[in-house]
């Protein structure tokens, strides 16, 4: 009886074996949604801002107005909200969102939508380029944004560069050597080493 009882084992620890290659890969997950490019209104088909901001890295062969390129995969506006994780990789929000929000690292993102709330960048080494904004919160190291106007601008962390082309309502600054550039400033509260705001 022994004997049968020990035969089963090598059948067990092949199950084993093969269920273990079905183990989740580690890393972030990306859950893109594509939709298919809206026709272009006059307010998308404007040039992109013509501000220059010095990231770590460019954007990558992007049409001017709101239709996609060639290597960007289009994210569509879910309840009102467009979120992109991912690390790497070009992207485009052309819908009006309530929210858009970047998470990864070295991501590019267009947002030529003609209404956008909140955009949040999170991560490191992302370059976004946005039209207007309600609000912009950069959190991480190495992000470089560039929007026509932005009402608040709140930067969080480390060598992340901001440009808007209009006066920003409300500034805050923390963390070290950040710059914001913009004509003017309303209020502005900057802490941290190496910071520049306007």
């Amino acid at each position: 009886m022994r004997r049968r009882s020990l035969a089963f084992l090598p059948v067990v620890a092949a199950a084993i074996l093969a269920l273990g290659a079905c183990a989740a890969e580690p890393g972030a997950r990306l859950t893109v949604v594509p939709t298919a490019p809206a026709t272009a209104s006059p307010a998308q088909t404007s040039a992109a801002p013509s501000m220059t901001p010095t990231p770590t890295r460019t954007p990558t062969s992007a049409p001017e107005g709101g239709a996609p390129g060639a290597d960007e995969v289009v994210i569509g506006c879910a309840g009102g909200v467009a979120a992109v994780n991912a690390d790497g990789g070009s992207f485009l929000v052309s819908d009006d969102c309530t929210r858009v929000i970047l998470g990864g690292n070295g991501v590019t993102l267009r947002v030529t939508a003609a209404a956008v709330g909140d955009l949040a960048v999170q991560g490191q080494n992302n370059v976004v380029v946005a039209g207007e904004v309600s609000a912009l919160t950069v959190e991480g190291q190495g992000n470089a944004v560039q929007t026509k106007a932005s009402g608040t601008v709140t930067v969080r962390g480390n060598s992340n560069t901001v440009d808007v082309a209009s006066t920003i309502g409300a500034l805050e600054i923390t963390g070290a050597s950040n710059a914001v550039a913009a004509p003017g400033v309303g209020s502005k509260s900057v802490s941290g080493e190496g910071n520049t705001a306007p």
